[in-house]
């Protein structure tokens, strides 16, 4: 009974393990699937630490982020929501942009 279990629990691991991940979105760009599969080549290893940022300071909690760590975050975050009567959507992309 344990070589039965032990064998099954093996096959199981084993499939698992060579089992490749496809987006949801079956018009995923290259670049989108690459990602996908970086990303599942960190599962179990390593973890990505994201951080959000608010409009009016783009950058101030990554930067604190850093100053406490030493490092980055790898995931950098906003919203779009509306600072009162100026819209920093413009800005946003063009912070987004310059973290690739």
């Amino acid at each position: 009974m344990r070589f039965i279990l032990f064998f099954l629990m093996l096959t199981v691991s084993v499939s698992a393990s060579g089992q490749v991940f496809t987006p949801v979105n079956k018009n995923a760009s290259p670049e989108a699937k690459k990602l996908l599969s970086y990303l599942y080549t960190l599962k179990g290893k390593h973890t990505i630490a994201g951080q959000h940022n608010y409009n009016h300071s783009l950058n101030q909690y990554m930067d604190t982020v850093k100053s406490i760590t030493g490092f980055y975050p790898g995931i950098w975050g906003a919203d779009f929501i509306m600072n009162g009567t100026k819209s920093t959507g413009e800005e946003i992309v063009s912070e987004a942009i310059k973290k690739v």
